[in-house]
């Protein structure tokens, strides 16, 4: 089988052995310690605030894949950690479409 121009070798095994991670973990974090300490009562909003900013990258990357999201809400301030991956397209160029550590 020929995957992204990999014959006869285990998919994982070639990513490990590359500068590509086969996943990223982003973290998205609006305001500081200090505005939270100031607007603690404003938390509630911010799982509308998050996910409306994951449907925008889905929109600006379409090949970048969210696996997981989560929102951390007790920690000094509210954060998102997501997993995610960027779907690389055969015949397109490897540096429009890889993630490089």
């Amino acid at each position: 089988m020929l995957l992204y121009g990999i014959t006869n070798r285990d998919y994982f095994e070639h990513v490990s052995e590359t500068e590509q991670d086969m996943a990223v973990e982003v973290i998205i974090q609006c305001g500081d310690k200090k505005f939270w300490e100031q607007n603690s009562g404003d938390r509630i909003f911010m799982k509308q605030v998050y996910k409306q900013l994951l449907l925008k990258l889905q929109d600006y990357l379409p090949d970048f894949k969210i696996a997981n999201a989560v929102i951390h809400f007790v920690e000094a301030s509210p954060h998102m950690q997501n997993v995610d991956s960027m779907l690389r397209q055969a015949k397109q160029p490897e540096r429009d479409r890889t993630i490089k550590r």
